[in-house]
């Protein structure tokens, strides 16, 4: 929707609707690549510029890991569940505010995926 609305308002701000290019940085690096393959999103934009992970990044294609970085984050915001829950950790994510998670510090967790 949002590339939609470029393409309908972008002209307003001095943008030339047939000349829309995505950029990306780290995980927007990866929904920009998600955004090349959408249907959906065929003929909203024209270049991409990909900086960092793409959908062949360890971290979207080996869910384990990722489970197992959100299980070592949960357990620093005081889970005591299991690992292999995932609702349980899913339910326990919802209940913590968001600002708990941004202050979480990262490099604690003992994983070898690096956001």
């Amino acid at each position: 929707m949002s590339l939609e609305w470029v393409r309908d308002n972008i002209s307003v701000f001095g943008g030339d609707p047939n000349d829309v290019t995505l950029l990306g940085s780290s995980s927007g690096s990866s929904l920009a690549h998600f955004l090349m393959t959408a249907p959906k999103a065929n003929g909203l934009f024209h270049k991409a510029v990909l900086m960092g992970m793409y959908n062949m990044s360890p971290v979207i294609i080996n869910p384990n890991e990722n489970i197992a970085v959100a299980f070592e984050m949960a357990q620093q915001l005081g889970y005591d569940g299991p690992a292999e829950d995932r609702k349980k950790l899913l339910s326990f994510f919802k209940k913590i505010p968001v600002d708990a998670m941004i202050l979480l510090r990262i490099e604690n967790i003992n994983t070898r995926v690096i956001f």
